[in-house]
């Protein structure tokens, strides 16, 4: 059922709507909106590029869908105390970031900490400022959830957590 214009959608029931929606309210509101409608009715063009688009986004849609479910089952193989600590995402950009989990497991913590922002250090060194206090870990929900006054300590907690999960993954046999 396509409804281009408002008056075809004018002579319309409210039962054809029915197999879309069952809320009377969404359908009364659906109804209500077209007879104060202001927009132009939509050409053949129109319909088709915005079909168009809504297929594309389904499809990158369904895409970062099978991604993600493909990284949650190669980080839960490759590191699943890191991955449980930092979640799917963080743990794979520090891995990456690190050259790998044999890399990320000889690093100390105050390193894990500051991963990903060794421009901001080197800066902060050169102009004697203040170093950063996190770098990928700042993506964790940990951090990004805690107030900003303890944020630079619950970056350091977690980077030790990290330490002790990399080393966990990379030198303990694993037994499944």
């Amino acid at each position: 059922m396509v409804y281009k214009d408002k008056g075809s959608l004018q002579e319309r029931t409210k039962e054809e709507f029915e197999d879309i929606t069952e809320d009377d309210n969404i359908i009364t509101q659906i109804f209500e909106r077209a007879k104060s409608s202001m927009g132009n009715d939509l050409s053949e063009v129109d319909e088709k590029n915005i079909r168009e688009f809504a297929d594309y986004i389904l499809q990158h849609y369904d895409y970062k869908r099978n991604l993600q479910t493909y990284l949650k089952e190669q980080m839960s193989n490759v590191a699943p105390n890191l991955t449980t600590i930092l979640g799917e995402s963080v743990a794979a950009r520090l891995l990456t970031h690190s050259g790998g989990l044999n890399n990320l497991a000889k690093l100390p913590a105050s390193t894990i900490q500051i991963l990903g922002a060794e421009k901001a250090l080197f800066r902060a060194l050169k102009t004697k400022t203040r170093t950063p206090k996190y770098g990928l870990l700042y993506n964790s929900s940990y951090i990004t959830k805690a107030e900003s006054t303890s944020k630079g300590q619950i970056s350091r907690i977690l980077a030790n957590k990290c330490a002790l999960a990399s080393k966990l993954d990379n030198f303990l046999i694993k037994v499944r």
